[in-house]
């Protein structure tokens, strides 16, 4: 998946408060990332808060032809799913806030480019870890190693359970490619993701329960 990505700083409400101490100030980070949604299955996410809300009409308006979308909710363990049609738009609604990934089945026959709007979410966030699937995403459209193989290099802390599985998707080679995790033997190979983009984890064992807390500010991750 071609992805681009620009997100743009603005200073909100500039320093208003000075002290021997601290300054307080508050900044938003603005901006869009253009996805590629290629012909068959595309496992996406929607990493910036829209103003006008995550509803999935607002985040894909239209499309060039028949267009699946599907969540899965990892509390219990299934899919929900939401289609639109040129003539018709969509049948029903679905919430795509930032830290779900979701597939979009492209049923046109062409490629098209999608482009989400919002803010990035700064601050502490924290999605909840199921025991089982769970189709999730990073909460800021970051690109990076997701969780730490032991060789000290940057990663954005995803925690695994004892036995796990992150599975990535290749929109453009209808393909997955899956990274797998043992507490005895670790990481098989590095799980990286990337902009835009949506994952599969599936937990089990010691820890499959539990959270995923990171803290992104402007500064860095």
């Amino acid at each position: 998946m071609r992805t681009k990505a620009l997100l743009l700083s603005a200073m909100i409400g500039a320093a208003s408060l000075v002290s021997s101490q601290a300054q307080v100030y508050s900044v938003n980070i603005v901006g869009y990332i253009n996805l590629t949604i290629y012909k068959g299955w595309n496992l996406v996410a929607n990493q910036l808060n829209n103003s006008a809300g995550n509803d999935v009409a607002t985040l894909i308006p239209t499309a060039p032809g028949a267009l699946g979308v599907f969540s899965y909710d990892g509390a219990n363990q299934r899919y929900n799913n939401v289609n639109f049609d040129p003539e018709l738009g969509w049948d029903g609604t679905m919430t795509l806030n930032p830290g779900q990934g979701f597939f979009c089945y492209n049923q046109s026959g062409q490629e098209f480019t999608l482009t989400l709007v919002g803010e990035v979410q700064t601050g502490t966030t924290t999605l909840t870890l199921y025991q089982g699937w769970q189709l999730i995403s990073l909460v800021v459209p970051q690109d990076g190693q997701l969780a730490d193989v032991g060789d000290g290099s940057p990663n954005f802390g995803y925690p695994p359970s004892a036995l796990d599985a992150i599975f990535t998707y290749n929109g453009a080679l209808q393909r997955y490619d899956n990274y797998n995790y043992d507490t005895e033997l670790g990481w098989d190979s590095t799980p990286v993701v990337q902009v835009g983009k949506g994952f599969f984890a599936l937990r089990s064992g010691a820890g499959a329960s539990g959270s995923w807390s990171r803290t992104f500010n402007v500064s860095g991750n």
